[in-house]
């Protein structure tokens, strides 16, 4: 059975490379433009994916939004979330990282480095840019 993965990002043209390079290793894919439809798909599509692609910076619901209604959703809130942003380092200082390293979120990512971290909660900062 292949892995379902949900890939959120605003930016059309980094959502349909995501998706490609994930369907050319086997997962299937599904793709939201922000939070909002993220969790429209997610709260209706069965089976629900095996994990979460996330952008942070997005309009109408951003990534953050996102987080908060997920871990208030238990239909979805064990889902791993894998976050993607040009600015990891300074998005980890942020004070809503911290508050989201406390939450729920599922397992934990193993942290394989270049240019990722994971938090104990099971989301993981993943840089664009590798840094």
């Amino acid at each position: 059975m292949a892995l379902r993965v949900l890939v959120v990002d605003d930016d059309a043209g980094i959502r349909e490379t995501l998706a490609r390079l994930l369907r050319a290793k086997g997962c299937e894919v599904s793709t939201a433009t922000d939070g909002s439809d993220a969790l429209r798909i997610l709260r209706g599509e069965e089976p629900k994916p095996n994990a979460i692609v996330l952008d942070l910076m997005m309009p109408v619901m951003g990534g953050w939004e996102f987080l908060e209604a997920k871990a208030d959703d238990a239909t979805i809130r064990a889902i791993p979330v894998f976050v993607t942003t040009a600015h990891a380092q300074m998005a980890v200082e942020l004070p809503e990282a911290r508050r989201h390293s406390q939450t729920d979120c599922g397992r934990r990512a193993n942290d394989r480095g270049g240019g990722a971290s994971s938090s104990s909660s099971g989301w993981r900062w993943v840089s664009l840019r590798g840094t």
